[in-house]
């Protein structure tokens, strides 16, 4: 049995746009197997996401190696045309900014290397952990790239995490939304 131990949730943006909805209805309204492979391993990857206690997300930084700290997942995919799929990410990372993390998914043969950034979340009343979602985004070429988005998606998350640790009762309903 699956233990649950946190609610995964999305969170507008600074300009109060809900990103993650967003990018998954373009990819509901995308026909082509290769986005219902996509909304598969996302829906699998915020599933196991839930199942993360907060004390076992990855610390920032590396190991002796130099490799980052990762939690990793094994995914599989509800059959799609009859073939179920299957991905071994290394699904968590801590970014810069605490308490800042990315939810990671590459597929090669799809050149699709998806990211969200998300931070953790106790609720103040009921004291039920999120991950909330914000910036879902996808990466081309290597790490450290100039045109690595990761950064200005990091910072931006960042200043959402602030202004819900600052004025939760304004993000209230996103998080309360869910036992009504």
């Amino acid at each position: 049995m699956v233990n649950i131990v946190a609610e995964v949730i999305s969170l507008p943006d600074l300009k109060g746009v809900d990103q993650m909805t967003d990018y998954m209805s373009m990819l509901f309204e995308d026909p082509a197997k290769d986005s219902l492979i996509k909304i598969g391993f996302i829906t699998k990857a915020m599933d196991a996401l839930a199942t993360v206690p907060k004390a076992q997300l990855p610390p920032r930084g590396r190991d002796a190696e130099g490799n980052h700290f990762f939690v990793g997942f094994e995914l599989t995919t509800d059959p799609i045309d009859g073939v179920e799929y299957t991905l071994r990410p290394k699904a968590i990372k801590a970014l810069r900014a605490e308490p800042i993390y990315e939810l990671r998914l590459s597929v090669e043969r799809l050149n699709w290397h998806f990211r969200a950034t998300f931070f953790p979340k106790y609720h103040p009343d009921t004291n039920q952990l999120f991950y909330c979602l914000v910036n879902p985004f996808e990466k081309e070429g290597k790490e450290g790239d100039n045109d690595d988005p990761t950064d200005e998606n990091m910072q931006e998350t960042y200043e959402v995490f602030k202004q819900v640790r600052a004025h939760f009762d304004d993000y209230r309903k996103y998080f309360d939304d869910l036992y009504q």
